[in-house]
């Protein structure tokens, strides 16, 4: 993200991102959210922000992070 400062790494997707899907969990094929869209791109595609980035935020304002019943049942749909 050059326009960030300090400017950050973010994530590229290449799955449809549609108006509204800003927030929006990346996750991996384990379930794992490995960031947050935050944008779409002109190819249709998009930008995530780090899960990295948002732990450190949740982390600065003392929110601790957990499992929950929608990464459950992400993982059993998967299996």
């Amino acid at each position: 993200l050059q326009e960030a400062d300090p400017p950050r790494q973010a994530i590229a997707i290449s799955v449809p991102v549609e108006a509204g899907d800003s927030g929006a969990p990346v996750v991996d094929a384990a379930g794992r959210v490995r960031g947050v869209v935050i944008r779409r791109t002109r190819t249709g595609g998009g930008i995530a922000e780090r899960a990295t980035e948002l732990r450190q935020l949740m982390a600065e304002e003392g929110v601790a992070p957990g499992a929950g019943v929608a990464g459950e049942e992400f993982r059993a749909g998967m299996e």
